[in-house]
Parts: C-alpha cells; sequence; structure tokens
C-alpha cells in the first residue's frame, strides 16, 4: 500500500529497488510499475527541501538584482543568439556558484518539436539547448526554465559524485537524496520520456526535482501578476 512504503525508511526502499532490478536494464511492465511506487514514496526530506528554497530564492534574488538579465528580459526576443547565450550562461554560473558545483557549459542545438527543449551531459559537463522556433527560444522564462531545469542535473550529478567519494555522511541534508538519485540513474533506473508516460517520466526523483525548479525559479523572479 502507498502508506506503508512511504512509512518505510529509505533503506528499506532503495533494497527493495536494488532487488527488483537485480542488475537488469530492462524490467517487464509489472515490474515498471512497482518501480514507480516506490519512486512515489522515495520523497525528499523536509530538511533537503528547506535547503533546496534556500537555494532557489538566493538564485532568483540574484537574477532581480542584476541589471543586465533583467534588461534582457523584455528584449530577449530581438537579442542575438550570441546574446543569449552569453546570458544563459550567466544564470547558469551564477546557479553553480550558489550550489558550490563545477560550471556546466551552455550550448545550442536545433531540432524541431516534438523534442527535447534541453538535456545535460554528464561526460560533456554541458547542456545542449534547442534554439528551434517551435521551443519558444523567444520567451525569456521558458528559457530560464529550461536552464535552471538542466542545472539541476549537473547538481544532481554531482551530488552522486561526491557521496561516491565519500564525501557525504548520514545526517547530511543531501546524503539520502544523493543516494535516491544515484539509484534513479543506476542500470534500468531511468524513465526514459520516449518509452513511458510523460507522469511516469516527470515524476521519477531526477525529473521531478529538476522540473519543480525550473517552474519555481521564474516564477520567484517574476510573479504572475
Amino acid at each position: 500500500a502507498p502508506d506503508a512504503l512511504l512509512a518505510m525508511p529509505t533503506d528499506a526502499k532503495l533494497d527493495l529497488l536494488a532487488k527488483l532490478r537485480a542488475g537488469r536494464g530492462r524490467l517487464e511492465p509489472d515490474e515498471q510499475a512497482l518501480q514507480r511506487k516506490l519512486y512515489d514514496a522515495l520523497q525528499p526530506s523536509p530538511e533537503f527541501l528547506a535547503l533546496e528554497a534556500r537555494r532557489q530564492q538566493e538564485l532568483a534574488a540574484r537574477i532581480r538584482e542584476d541589471d543586465e538579465l533583467m534588461g534582457a528580459r523584455d528584449a530577449w526576443a530581438g537579442l542575438s543568439m550570441e546574446d543569449r547565450m552569453a546570458l544563459l550562461q550567466r544564470t547558469v554560473t551564477m546557479e553553480c556558484e550558489i550550489y558550490g558545483m563545477p560550471v556546466a557549459r551552455v550550448e545550442f542545438f536545433e531540432q524541431a518539436m516534438p523534442g527535447p527543449s534541453g538535456y545535460f551531459s554528464r561526460e560533456a559537463q554541458a547542456m545542449f539547448i534547442n534554439t528551434h522556433p517551435s521551443v519558444e527560444m523567444d520567451d525569456f522564462a521558458m528559457m530560464l526554465d529550461t536552464v535552471v531545469h538542466e542545472n539541476v542535473h549537473n547538481y544532481q550529478a554531482e551530488l552522486v559524485r561526491r557521496l561516491e567519494d565519500g564525501l557525504l555522511e548520514p545526517g547530511d541534508p543531501e546524503y539520502d537524496q544523493a543516494r535516491i538519485f544515484q539509484a534513479n540513474w543506476a542500470r534500468g533506473g531511468y524513465v526514459d520520456a520516449e518509452q513511458a508516460d510523460h507522469a511516469a517520466y516527470r515524476t521519477q526523483p531526477l525529473e521531478a526535482e529538476a522540473w519543480s525548479a525550473g517552474t519555481t525559479v521564474p516564477l520567484l523572479v517574476q510573479p504572475p501578476p
């Protein structure tokens, strides 16, 4: 039952995930359904959520205080791709400073929708942003959403690295969340958008945090009227 899963310790949930996969790269439909239930039960701790909220508020405040970024907001549609890349890189650098992680490069590519609006590559330490007209590249808030979202994947990769290097210990507000991200990234763990319904993709731990941050920061920068 969902309530019973929620009440289980994180260790027990992660152990169930490991047993479910048993080293396999692909799960059967009923196993995928069980994995989704476990993901839904692996909720971030209140301490981690509070840490994330502080970081997002700090990022939004720094963006609001940046005259160049705020000036570009209203002029965004008329800016060159070179200027847009520089401003997006500026935003990503701010976010990386707040999270204390390596700065990811911003690169552009063009692909008609349906397709990704962006993606982060751990191997390249870069995020790739889709500049095709169908992606709403002319909307400042949408671009801010995309780079914040993709940079959260940079943070998640850094968090797993710290965990595997022994730099996170039990009791740290990021420790259990790093283990959850590690399990989500493990073989057979990531739910690909093309191979599952959108809700299953979007609510897995790696994507749930990225979607939340990408949605929240633009609203903190410019609340709706």
